[in-house]
């Protein structure tokens, strides 16, 4: 697939691989996605886990990730990732890994597994465990097929072009948005006629969408997401493109929900990210992340520059895939 062949590593001795796919620029960016990163250093940090002889695979799952992005990557400039191996537990592997370009650090990760098959030592004696999740309430929620296509929004070259490459389908609720051929424009005082519009059937992002009576703190907004095309090695993949569409549209979310528009920031740039999986679905029947998500995001502070967000990943029938935590530089 479009996925596996970008994220893609490439050996070079036990602890060091090189980036062996295209690195994508998303929207009007300069720097690496985010999410290119965060895959392709999870990636690494798998290929030193250690294996059961008995299956030739892992016992271990990622849990958590937290990254930190300390220079803006250079998408011309080959990236080499180095695996530093914390911790080899029983129980739980800890791995940091950097990614570095032209001698230098662009990137950090920490990364904690989790065994997934029987609890070893002092873990198989600790009796049961508090268990809770939450279940997204899907009333309200608009179907896949009513919800609009990144295609479809009237963003500008420059963005549209990125979509091209990305191997991943966004579809946002039509209620987000203006149908340009059903809204009236004013320009210099006049109304534009709807024969003369450049882009018919398209859409623009409007502002007071998330009900403004509330708080900004308070209020969420959601978008369909998925990996496209169909992931062949899905086992291996999985995870690692949940990883991947983490941070798709993730900080531009402070625009819309502060009344202003997707595309509008004058800087954008994240700081971390962190992941949290959800460990109750750590089987491949549990969810794929080339089928459809339902992604929820809120911003519960912004201050000084730095905007926080916070999300939640989940399948299409409400159970919750992964929790995520990010802070990004915003200037208006």
């Amino acid at each position: 697939s479009t996925l596996e062949t970008q994220l893609s590593v490439v050996a070079q001795g036990n602890n060091h691989f090189k980036s062996n796919g295209y690195l994508h620029v998303p929207g009007a960016n300069r720097g690496i996605f985010g999410g290119t990163l965060i895959a392709k250093s999870l990636l690494s940090a798998a290929r030193t886990l250690p294996v059961n002889v008995q299956t030739g695979t892992s016992d271990f799952k990622q849990h958590s990730i937290h990254n930190t992005f300390v220079l803006g990557g250079d998408s011309s400039i080959d990236l080499q990732f180095r695996v530093e191996r914390i911790r080899d537990g029983r129980n739980f592997v800890t791995r940091e890994v950097k990614a570095y370009q032209n001698g230098a650090v662009i990137f950090i990760s920490i990364i904690s597994f989790k065994n997934v098959g029987n609890p070893q030592g002092s873990m198989s004696s600790l009796g049961p465990q508090l268990k809770y999740q939450p279940m997204l309430d899907l009333d309200g929620i608009a179907e896949v097929d009513e919800c609009i296509s990144v295609q479809d929004i009237d963003f500008d070259a420059r963005i549209r072009k990125s979509f091209e490459s990305d191997p991943l389908e966004v579809r946002f609720p039509r209620e987000y948005f203006d149908d340009v051929d059903n809204v009236d424009d004013v320009e210099d005082g006049s109304l534009k006629n709807k024969r003369d519009k450049k882009h018919r059937n398209s859409y623009k992002m409007r502002a007071l969408l998330f009900r403004p009576s509330l708080a900004v703190y308070l209020r969420k907004m959601y978008y369909w997401i998925r990996v496209k095309p169909r992931i062949q090695n899905h086992c291996e993949f999985n995870q690692i493109g949940v990883s991947y569409l983490s941070d798709a549209f993730f900080l531009l979310c402070v625009m819309p929900l502060s009344d202003r528009k997707l595309y509008s920031s004058l800087f954008s740039v994240s700081m971390d990210h962190s992941i949290y999986f959800n460990m109750d679905l750590d089987h491949e029947s549990d969810y794929r992340c080339d089928e459809w998500m339902v992604f929820v995001v809120d911003s519960p502070k912004s201050s000084n520059g730095l905007s926080l967000v916070t999300g939640q990943i989940y399948r299409s029938d409400g159970k919750l895939i992964a929790y995520i935590v990010q802070e990004g530089l915003v200037s208006i």
